[in-house]
């Protein structure tokens, strides 16, 4: 009677293999393989080909390399323990950088940076020289929004298709392919040893519930005049509250000098004040309320604000700013200032209102300042006569500029003091009885806008001297509040419905089969394949839509390892 045929494990440099196991899974990690070979004298070589056989079927592994080994005793004397890693140990190596699928401060797409699962993973395939690849389980739809710095491309990629229901694999050829978890071949029956079946239930929630990003406002916000207080703090006041307050206020001196504050104070104090006020007093202008004197966000009722420290100033505006040339990058419109002030020209007259300021400034967004810092002071200029008759003799005095800041803002909720963001409930079918398990996603490159359009109002009087109409005074109104509902919840939907797919229970199985079954890969649905290979044959075992291996970390646990390990790397 003919003998069982030999399994047989071989690598460069390994005279003697007893017998071993090989065990492929989905994701980027490593097949591991663990190897009992005979004492040797010569050291083999680190990497090279691992080649499984077994009654004239192959498989080949290039590129495979020895992670570790042991040397251990049994009833046959020594025993070298070998543990071969495959060719996606390489995985753990190269980097990419990129910023794709960014938003505008309203939540639309920038065209120009606009990428599919599959363009990005393109990219990310490409960067670590990959060839045969096969990513089309991947869509051409809305992609994930990613910031890519010196990251490793295969952690990205295993990222991206966890977030769109699909899975890396390596197939028996050694070619990676991206595939659609859930989806493939049936086990076959021919030769098989032993089977069982199951159902592998995803731990499924009631609710799915998107959480996005910030939302943003934007609105006119009236700005108050302030200054540095002369404390250890660097308190700021409006500036008719600070301490060195000149003794007649402020409208009698010079912004280029405020030689009277601190009136009564000792010299070296008074010249601290007086240097207080230079550096801050008409520079600095806090945010005070809404247009209409309240801190309510027009057009967004359901949204609460009580005070400033709710506000969270952003830099730019909603709308974004086209370059003239394609090649320049789209920008966002920077905020904008509008108001009455002395605009330091031959003019003896402060601007309208609505005039927009065109000097120098920025934007303070501390959580306790938030404030607009001007480059030179900003201040109103006024003549009044020391007499009763107007075009008599008289004085300069000051005031502080009537300004409004166009911009857009983040808010906080006023009870948890965390950034407000925009939700969405997907209800599973099915759903338990009782309290509602509920699953958050995070999403931030989605999230919901809401932009004020104002309407000028003017005012004209007629001048009794002249006997022409002139413009007294000028302000704006709340026209309109428009919102991005639509884009946020098509954007919200795919990614819910994505994650959704995740928790579709299928009905799990395992087979052993005789001999090494290379007609077998990886898919979507098949997840798991070992090897068992010795002097007394082989097997292979083989799981559809469940893993068989205890001693290997379940996907969801691998994933997390290696994404992980290098997000903590490039914090280092």
């Amino acid at each position: 009677m003919p003998s069982a045929p030999q399994g047989l494990f071989e690598f460069p440099g390994i005279e003697q293999i007893l017998g071993g196991t090989l065990t492929r899974s989905h994701g980027i990690s490593p097949a591991i393989c663990l190897l009992k070979i005979a004492p040797q004298k010569t050291i083999p070589k680190v990497r090279g080909t691992l080649t499984l056989s077994y009654d004239g079927q192959k498989l080949e592994f290039p590129d495979s390399m020895i992670d570790s080994s042991s040397v251990t005793i049994d009833r046959g004397g020594f025993v070298i323990s070998m543990r071969i890693l495959t060719r996606e140990w390489k995985w753990g190596f190269g980097l990419v950088s990129g910023l794709y699928n960014e938003r505008t401060n309203n939540g639309k797409l920038i065209a120009k940076l606009k990428k599919s699962p599959r363009e990005l993973a393109e990219i990310l395939v490409k960067s670590i020289k990959e060839t045969g690849y096969d990513i089309s389980a991947l869509d051409n739809g809305i992609g994930p929004r990613v910031d890519w710095v010196a990251s490793n491309p295969m952690a990205e990629l295993a990222r991206i298709c966890d977030q769109v229901g699909c899975r890396i694999i390596t197939t028996n050829k050694g070619k990676l392919r991206v595939v659609k978890l859930g989806e493939g071949k049936d086990l076959p029956d021919s030769s098989v040893m032993s089977e069982g079946v199951g159902i592998n239930p995803a731990n499924r929630p009631d609710i799915i519930r998107l959480i996005g990003g910030p939302d943003v406002y934007q609105s006119y916000l009236i700005l108050e005049a302030v200054g540095e207080e002369n404390d250890d703090y660097g308190t700021l006041k409006p500036i008719d509250e600070l301490s060195y307050r000149p003794k007649g206020g402020w409208g009698k001196e010079s912004p280029q000098g405020f030689w009277g504050v601190a009136p009564g104070e000792a010299k070296d104090t008074k010249e601290k004040c007086r240097q207080l006020a230079l550096k801050t007093v008409y520079k600095l202008y806090r945010i005070k309320s809404q247009l209409d004197g309240t801190w309510s966000i027009p057009g967004v009722p359901k949204v609460e604000v009580t005070d400033r420290k709710q506000i969270v100033l952003l830099t730019t505006q909603i709308i974004k700013q086209f370059p003239k040339d394609e090649d320049d990058p789209i920008r966002f419109k920077p905020a904008e200032i509008i108001g009455s002030y002395y605009p330091e020209s031959w003019s003896i007259k402060n601007t309208d209102l609505g005039t927009k300021y065109d000097g120098q400034f920025s934007i303070d967004a501390e959580p306790r300042r938030q404030l607009v810092e001007f480059s030179k002071p900003v201040y109103q200029y006024k003549f009044v006569p020391d007499g009763t008759e107007q075009n008599g003799p008289g004085h300069i005095e000051f005031y502080p500029a009537d300004l409004r800041l166009y911009t857009s803002y983040n808010v906080k909720d006023k009870d948890t003091r965390q950034l407000i963001r925009s939700e969405k409930d997907l209800k599973l079918s099915g759903s338990v009885q009782g309290e509602p398990l509920i699953l958050p996603i995070n999403q931030d490159d989605v999230f919901r806008s809401y932009r004020t359009t104002y309407k000028a109002v003017r005012r004209f009087e007629l001048n009794k001297i002249t006997g022409k109409e002139e413009l007294t005074t000028s302000y704006f109104t709340a026209n309109e509040t428009v919102n991005n509902e639509d884009d946020f919840g098509d954007a919200a939907d795919h990614y819910l419905d994505l994650t959704a797919k995740t928790f579709e229970n299928a009905l799990s199985g395992e087979r052993q089969y005789a001999g090494i079954r290379t007609d077998i890969d990886l898919d979507g649905a098949i997840q798991q394949i070992s090897y068992v290979v010795g002097r007394q044959g082989a097997t292979t075992f083989v799981s559809r839509n469940s893993e068989h291996d205890t001693d290997i970390p379940p996907y969801e646990e691998r994933l997390r390892r290696e994404v992980g390990k290098f997000i903590d790397r490039s914090k280092k």
